[in-house]
């Protein structure tokens, strides 16, 4: 450690004006961190990004209030506006709000010890438990000073310990004489230090925002070799502090804007910090084609690894969005019916009535592109229309989440929460059939469509864990329907009901409910209307051809509707939000990011990168609102 010199010029902060990259590459694994959520009420309109404000600044300053920067050397950005540093004290005295008398233990000096200069700073220990670098430094001044001063691992020490900062290149008067790089230097060394008390951070012309300061602090904690256990990320001080800095500024708000998303990729880069980071880069695919716009000076900052995976993201997201246009623009599904459907030769089946489905199928399409023709004005909506107030027309993410979410009421109203489905991926064909053979013909009929369904284009859509709907029943109205014969139910289940009689099975046909959303109210006016002249095998029939499709519209949604996780600022985004961070993320090694994981019904294991489990188009479908919902019944 003693080899690294005072004046080594590689412990420079980054010139962001020429940089071409911000994250080498690393051999580190990365856990979820955690979860934020940031405090809107302190949001407010500047012209920085990410303004400095730490729990100091809400204090008044004695420094005064400017009104511009031209001819100011340094300032910072506090809750009343903007104030001019006084730099003296960097040059010649310790820094007051970095002077921590209460809990501070380390004395951290910016000039060498035969300089002759006071420690400038007084910090916490806390600070360097995760650099390598400093705690090292300060081993050796108690090393080679025969020092008996406690452990750098003693939070409360009696005595101060010392660390000699290797700052990088000062000029060779700069402890009596300094030069304006000397300045800039020093001053991002006290935003270091800044960056971990919470206190605000000094801006000069040269670095004018407290994105580019921050950007600054990720250097000195790569050279100073931070890290946590596993180099997920840069220890636990720095994750804590940067996560206090986000939460403070109302975290990275940055839906409008395509230039605070390449902030956000960027600085979640630099800092190490995964919710940042895919949270941007959610919306940076969201938003691709307006990326193209991002400011220079910021694009040339966001790494070619970065920029790969956005490409490679945005393809993917293409490639969901037609299919799912292609089904939902007209609700046209036509693999439903090609398959079980529209055999004529199948014994087994013979007596399910393939056609009044279809029947019934037609007329929910029907209803539910009125519907949605009567609430958007059109379908799909256009944009800025009477009844919307769209940016962009066509089938976007609030349209497609509207959708969803009407589609899953109607689900919770109708499904049966006791027929849990026999279907699954991991079962071969004659093994799904066995099972299915169990049900009665209609039900077995019912599933093997919808099966169909779900392998009739890539990806392939595992199956609802609940995936039938309750049906209209005789039971309902005639307590000693069972015991009758099948003749006698045959011409029970054909007879033309009274009024009364259709209300109430059909009521009983669905699930307990306080108070129906809209959708699945008008739903049930529809249904009733539908049900005028019905026999209860008419309405049995007309219920299936509805669930069919509903399910189609339900298994087509999760791919776009279902945002990426880790998603948090998505409230009114009409571009897609779904897109997660494949592979590993930047800085970690993708060799590490591999794991064992165990195969359903099978002793065997599988060894596959953990994107592709946590990310595939299986996974997020059980995150979407069936199997949620299915866990809880």
């Amino acid at each position: 450690m003693r080899g690294r010199q005072a004046g080594d010029s590689s412990l420079l902060p980054l010139d962001t004006r020429g940089a071409t990259g911000l994250a080498p590459p690393s051999t580190y694994t990365n856990p979820r961190p955690r979860q934020l959520t940031p405090d809107t009420s302190t949001i407010r309109k500047r012209a920085s990004w990410l303004p400095g404000m730490g729990p100091k600044s809400r204090t008044r300053s004695s420094s005064p209030d400017i009104t511009s920067t031209q001819g100011v050397a340094a300032w910072i950005n506090g809750i009343d506006g903007k104030k001019e540093y006084k730099l003296n004290h960097l040059h010649f005295d310790k820094v007051p709000e970095l002077w921590d008398n209460e809990q501070g233990n380390v004395l951290v000096y910016l000039f060498p010890r035969d300089s002759g200069r006071d420690a400038t700073f007084k910090i916490r220990s806390s600070v360097l438990a995760s650099s390598r670098l400093l705690k090292a430094l300060v081993q050796d001044d108690l090393d080679t000073g025969g020092d008996t001063r406690s452990s750098l691992r003693t939070e409360k020490s009696s005595e101060d310990l010392e660390l000699y900062l290797p700052v990088g290149q000062l000029s060779q008067n700069a402890a009596s004489m300094p030069e304006s790089s000397d300045t800039e230097l020093l001053i991002d060394v006290r935003n270091f230090f800044a960056f971990f008390a919470g206190v605000d951070l000094v801006l000069t012309p040269a670095q004018p925002t407290v994105f580019q300061a921050l950007v600054a602090v990720s250097k000195f904690l790569r050279k100073y070799e931070y890290s946590n256990s596993d180099g997920s990320t840069f220890g636990e001080a720095a994750t804590e502090s940067f996560n206090k800095w986000m939460k403070k500024m109302g975290y990275a708000d940055f839906q409008g804007s395509q230039d605070n998303i390449a902030r956000g990729l960027i600085l979640g880069e630099c800092m190490k910090s995964e919710e940042l980071y895919c949270e941007a880069f959610a919306h940076a695919i969201g938003k691709f084609t307006d990326m193209k716009d991002v400011d220079t000076r910021l694009a040339i900052l966001i790494s070619s690894n970065t920029k790969n995976r956005m490409e490679k993201a945005h393809i993917n997201l293409q490639r969901r969005h037609m299919l799912v246009s292609e089904r939902l623009q007209t609700f046209d599904f036509p693999s439903l019916f090609a398959g079980i459907a529209s055999s004529t030769s199948n014994e087994e089946y013979i007596s399910v009535n393939f056609r009044a489905w279809k029947a019934g199928y037609m007329a929910m399409r029907k209803e539910v592109l009125s519907y949605y023709k009567s609430a958007f004005g059109h379908w799909p909506p256009k944009a800025s229309s009477k009844k919307n107030d769209f940016t962009e027309g066509g089938l976007n993410r609030l349209v497609l989440r509207n959708l969803y979410s009407d589609m899953c009421d109607l689900y919770d109203l109708l499904v049966d929460r006791t027929s849990f489905t026999p279907r699954a991926l991991e079962k071969t064909p004659d093994q799904e059939l066995q099972d299915l053979a169990k049900d009665d013909p209609p039900i077995a009929a019912l599933r093997i469509l919808m099966g169909e369904f779900d392998k009739s284009s890539p990806p392939v859509i595992p199956p609802i864990p609940f995936d039938v709907p309750l049906l209209p029943a005789m039971l309902t109205i005639d307590p000693f329907f069972d015991p009758k014969t099948q003749k006698e139910h045959k011409k029970a289940f054909s007879r033309k009901l009274k009024k009364e009689e259709r209300a109430l099975i059909l009521e009983k046909s669905h699930n307990e409910h306080k108070d129906l959303k809209p959708f699945p109210q008008h739903y049930a006016s529809f249904e009733a209307t539908q049900a005028k002249s019905m026999s209860c095998q008419e309405m049995y029939d007309e219920r299936i051809g509805h669930w069919i499709f509903i399910y189609a519209v339900i298994q087509s949604l999760p791919l776009l509707a279902i945002d990426a996780p880790g998603v948090s600022h998505s409230t009114g985004v009409e571009y897609f939000l779904c897109e997660p961070v494949m592979d590993s993320l930047p800085w970690m090694d993708t060799k590490a990011d591999v794991k064992v994981y165990s195969t359903i019904n099978s002793e065997q294991v599988a060894v596959l990168p953990s994107h592709l489990v946590l990310h595939s188009s299986d996974a997020i479908y059980r995150k979407s609102h069936c199997w949620t919902a299915a866990a809880e019944w």
